[in-house]
């Protein structure tokens, strides 16, 4: 597992538990929060998918709009906090 997804599960683990999240919401935070860009865009879907079989994230089985006009609007899904 690369440095940047070790890290990037870190700090998701210091999430408040029980507060939802779009995949979306979780990168915007994480970038915040100071975590560099990953070398490709692909890697956040990655990260999503990583910390739900992990047990970091649970499918709450909503989706909703993204908010992001480089994310063309397609729904997404939502994400609760282990």
């Amino acid at each position: 597992m690369s440095k940047w997804t070790t890290s990037a599960l870190q700090r998701i683990q210091r999430f408040a538990p029980g507060v939802e999240y779009t995949g979306e919401d979780i990168r915007f935070k994480l970038r915040k929060a100071g975590l560099p860009r990953p070398r490709h865009p692909n890697h956040w879907g990655a990260l999503i998918r990583i910390a739900t079989q992990r047990g970091l994230l649970t499918d709450t089985n909503k989706v909703v709009p993204m908010v992001s006009e480089s994310s063309h609007r397609r729904r997404t899904p939502v994400y609760r906090v282990a």
